[in-house]
């Protein structure tokens, strides 16, 4: 979760204040995944007992995650010949 803060700052050119602001300061920003202020309030809060909801919010996050990426170019995930390419 912190990295998905982390790409938020980025790819909206912030810097947060603090890492105890972090969450708070990307809720602010825009550009971010779907899912993301679902599962970002649910940490703030401390609410992580309830098992299955966290687990639907987490597999919503991923899936907000991934269209995100994909429409910004990020790469998620490298394949094993872009890693023997990059070797090379």
């Amino acid at each position: 979760m912190p990295y998905t803060a982390f790409l938020i700052g980025q790819t909206n050119r912030h810097l947060y204040s603090t890492t105890t602001h972090m969450f708070a300061e990307s809720l602010a920003l825009p550009a971010r995944p779907g899912g993301y202020d679902a599962l970002c309030q649910r940490l703030m809060a401390g609410e992580l007992s309830a098992t299955v909801r966290f687990v639907e919010a987490a597999e919503t996050f991923w899936i907000g995650v991934e269209k995100w990426s994909q429409e910004r170019g990020i790469k998620m995930e490298q394949e094993l010949d872009d890693l023997i390419q990059d070797q090379e």
